[in-house]
């Protein structure tokens, strides 16, 4: 027999309303309720039987089409090997592409050997009043063929300036963690070892931003001072920054640069404190690396608890912490081919 009725174990069933018949030309065995509109999986489930064993033919036992027919159109597509071609030429400050945007600056990191494995352009479109547009960074990458390839391929997660970076942890020295490249150089110049990673603060998820690879490359550091750009994307960053480090350096800093200059605008980093001081009247080396060096002794000893929080756009002023409106920066594209 193909079909009969019987009572539904789903429900108080006193009228036989469970419907048992074999489905068309697949063989399935189907269940269904008329009165409480319980399935087959869930008569299976009251009556403690797999739900498999429905979809087999019912005459010959063996596996039901239906099953078949479902993972053929539940199969995902193929997916298409991305291929990797080299890159035509290294890129160099002021070319200009054809969209409009000239590359300003090339920044180059080293692997531990001090070789440039990974090559970081930063090209920017400017509008007729000179104003910037728009931002993008585009990557090149070294890899074992000798060939440079258009991403960061595997030095994603290469600390800038590692080289200064080790060497400054065998003298038992300071580590100044930036942001960005920009502010990085900035540091430089006044004498203090500083590095970053590829990927900013602004956009995307902060495991590609600051990970378990870039906490090894500062394994046993005496001295980390993290500086966050003045924003929620800067802080929420370095918030991870010091804790990742926590057990792997001696000592964790937070220099805001915010705590010491009320002028510094929003998304302020490094470099605008410096612009701003410039702005105001003379000043030496020898006078920022005091200042600096002022700002690092009074920065506290990051815990958990030391976290700023900064209004998101809408909010009132009346909230806590200092200022920020939290979002992206807006028109800041990263190009990593990688991630």
């Amino acid at each position: 027999r193909e079909d009969f009725v019987a009572t539904c174990p789903c429900h108080s069933d006193r009228h036989a309303s469970l419907h048992v018949y074999v489905g068309g030309e697949t063989g399935q065995v189907v269940l269904k309720c008329h009165a409480c509109g319980a399935t087959g999986k869930q008569v299976c489930e009251a009556l403690g039987v797999d739900p498999k064993e429905l979809y087999c033919d019912a005459y010959s036992g063996e596996r039901s089409k239906v099953i078949d027919m479902k993972r053929k159109s539940k199969a995902a597509p193929a997916k298409k090997e991305k291929t990797r071609e080299p890159c035509w030429g290294l890129y160099q400050k002021d070319d200009v592409w054809k969209d409009g945007f000239k590359i300003e600056t090339v920044y180059e990191y080293q692997d531990r050997e001090g070789r440039v494995v990974l090559r970081k352009a930063q090209r920017e479109k400017f509008d007729e009043e000179k104003q910037q547009k728009k931002k993008i960074f585009a990557m090149q990458s070294l890899e074992v063929d000798g060939k440079w390839y258009p991403d960061a391929g595997i030095y994603i997660n290469l600390l800038y300036h590692l080289p200064e970076v080790l060497e400054n942890i065998e003298r038992k020295g300071t580590i100044i963690i930036a942001e960005g490249e920009k502010d990085v150089d900035n540091l430089r110049k006044l004498g203090f070892t500083a590095t970053c990673g590829l990927c900013g603060g602004g956009i995307g998820k902060l495991e590609g931003k600051w990970n378990d690879d870039h906490v090894k490359q500062l394994e046993g550091a005496e001295q980390v001072i993290v500086i966050p750009d003045y924003d929620a994307a800067g802080e929420e960053l370095a918030q991870r920054i010091c804790k990742s480090l926590q057990g792997h350096v001696g000592e964790v800093r937070l220099l805001r640069i915010s705590d010491h200059c009320m002028s510094l605008p929003e998304k302020g980093d490094f470099t605008d404190w410096v612009d701003i001081l410039k702005a105001s009247g003379p000043i030496t080396k020898s006078d920022l690396l005091a200042k600096m060096n002022s700002m690092i002794d009074e920065a506290p000893v990051w815990t958990k608890d030391n976290v700023r929080r900064f209004e998101k756009k809408g909010e009132s002023s009346g909230g806590s912490g200092s200022g920020g409106d939290g979002g992206d920066d807006d028109g800041l594209e990263v190009l990593l081919a990688s991630i």
